[in-house]
């Protein structure tokens, strides 16, 4: 969907279960990354051999049915049903990766009214 060539993955865990999760997550060779964590979710990416290159894969470890994962399946099921939405997003992403330059800080800032307005859309 335009942007960085990314495979983002949520990942929903009962509320007790999300340090254990992490802890495998880790152990099968996904990068915790804390800067880019929330206090709702955590963050880990892993490069895959793809072909002559690699593919990041980001996983969002979230509690299921929390405010977070409710929100990032929404914002998925309402780009599913509009394709018109999907454009749009595919253009923000790009300019949110020129301007970026390599700062996820930088592209996750521009992405943010979008995805905002997306989600006052929806019933959560």
């Amino acid at each position: 969907m335009g942007g960085k060539g990314i495979l983002d993955i949520v990942v929903g865990v009962p509320t007790g279960k999300v340090d254990k999760m992490k802890q495998r997550l880790v152990e099968n060779g996904y990068l915790f990354r804390e800067k880019a964590s929330t206090t709702d979710r955590l963050f880990f990416r892993r490069d895959y051999p793809d072909d002559d290159s690699l593919r990041r894969v980001h996983v969002h470890l979230t509690a299921y049915r929390s405010t977070d994962w409710h929100e990032m399946v929404s914002f998925r099921d309402y780009l599913l049903r509009r394709p018109e939405a999907v454009e749009e997003y595919v253009l923000v992403k790009r300019k949110a990766v020129a301007k970026a330059r390599g700062k996820g800080d930088v592209y996750r800032k521009h992405k943010e009214r979008f995805i905002k307005n997306i989600l006052r859309k929806v019933e959560l």
